[in-house]
């Protein structure tokens, strides 16, 4: 396996490598989210006004994830990496500047949506190439892991400097981090190619794969993508909508102050953490993603009912529910998003089909950030969207139970095949 990354020693720090670049990646996407909060609170403006920076992100990013995904597979990867780090890096300075006006805020969001849609399609398209299934599936997971870190961090870093300074200061500090991650990839990703193939570096090119075969439009249907596709959906509105609301949630329901609301959604990556690491045992017990998604989302809808049930009773067991939902889509996001699209690897397709499904995952993120503030603030009550947030988990479990059958029969001739 020449093409292959094979030194034990190579693969941890290549995959230390890319789970670096997707902690900054969340590290300067999910800031916003975080100090959202207080961003609407200092501008006296609406819940509604002040998400629309975040709902037009998440629209830019899924539709940035169809564009990356296929040039993440038609040119070098590590080059559309860069493009999305200093573009994010100069987004995240520009806000702070422009934090007295809450609609060029939005615009530059916008665009920062864009920058980061260059990050994960390309990343597994790499990983794909250098590492094998078995190391692909841990790189993904450690990869998974990270975001959950960077989230944490976030979650930590935003109330501190509410607290002690300001919340443009987070902008300023991730803008720096990803400077210095984007050279850091720069050298490491040449050293890793290199490692790879000797020959190569001169042209410095990933090593060429044999021909692949042509990924005809009937495995739309054959794969059961359609219905993965929605349950994707499913799992972008509840794990980002959830996230991202859960701060005024919190907020309101208990009238905590709005570092120490924002500081509770830390329970959420941390129960992700455990979530992904969970969900990627049980994929190996099954032996199928979307058996093991259909098991995550079955845990959320229980979750999502009793939350409905006392939402109003205590604040560590609103909190607590909220958290297991959110980790159920993160694990559900391993299985669909981060998983499947290495199956399509004998056709060349790796970053396009992630590309495509991680686009999903955002149509659902940008509905539920609207509609989940709207329609509390127009019934003036977040009871509502727990009882939809159980629809929601149910529909889920019912799209993977439509996936099953043909994804099973694909996956297992893939896994013949190679």
């Amino acid at each position: 396996m020449a093409d292959k990354i094979t030194r034990k020693k190579y693969i941890i720090l290549f995959i230390t490598l890319c789970s670096a670049v997707y902690f900054i990646s969340y590290l300067t996407r999910k800031n916003y989210d975080a100090a959202l909060v207080e961003i609407y609170t200092s501008l006296k403006i609406s819940k509604t006004l002040a998400g629309l920076a975040s709902t037009g992100a998440v629209m830019t990013y899924g539709a940035g994830q169809l564009l990356s995904g296929v040039l993440g597979d038609k040119f070098k990867a590590k080059y559309i990496i860069v493009t999305g780090l200093v573009t994010t890096a100069v987004c995240n300075f520009a806000i702070p500047v422009v934090s007295n006006n809450i609609y060029m805020m939005i615009a530059v969001w916008c665009v920062n949506g864009l920058a980061q849609a260059m990050m994960w399609p390309p990343i597994v398209r790499i990983m794909s190439d250098l590492l094998d299934n078995d190391n692909y599936k841990k790189a993904v997971l450690y990869v998974t892991i990270a975001s959950s870190l960077s989230t944490i961090t976030v979650y930590i870093l935003v109330p501190l400097c509410i607290r002690f300074s300001k919340w443009q200061t987070a902008f300023f500090i991730s803008s720096a981090a990803a400077v210095i991650i984007c050279l850091i990839w720069i050298i490491g990703i040449g050293f890793f190619e290199k490692c790879v193939d000797p020959k190569k570096t001169e042209s410095n090119e990933l090593p060429v794969k044999k021909e692949a075969l042509k990924l005809d439009k009937k495995y739309i249907f054959i794969t059961g993508l359609i219905p993965i596709a929605v349950g994707i959906i499913l799992q972008g509105t509840l794990r980002d909508g959830v996230t991202t609301w859960m701060p005024s949630i919190i907020s309101e329901t208990y009238n905590l102050e709005t570092s120490v609301s924002i500081l509770s959604t830390v329970a959420l990556p941390l129960l992700a953490i455990f979530s992904s690491t969970a969900a990627s045992a049980i994929q190996r017990k099954l032996k199928n993603e979307v058996s093991s998604a259909a098991l995550l989302y079955i845990v959320s809808f229980v979750s999502a009912v009793i939350l409905t049930i006392f939402s109003k009773t205590n604040v560590v067991l609103s909190i607590g529910l909220m958290a297991i939902i959110t980790a159920c889509m993160h694990g559900i996001n391993l299985m669909l998003v981060c998983e499947v699209p290495n199956y399509f690897s004998k056709f060349n397709k790796v970053s396009t089909v992630s590309g495509i499904l991680n686009s999903f995952t955002y149509i659902g993120s940008a509905i539920s950030i609207y509609a989940i503030a709207a329609i509390a603030e127009k019934f003036n009550d977040w009871k509502i969207n727990f009882i939809i947030w159980s629809i929601i988990s149910a529909l889920g479990f019912l799209c993977c139970f439509a996936a099953y059958g043909k994804w099973k029969k694909f996956r297992n001739s893939s896994i013949q095949e190679n």
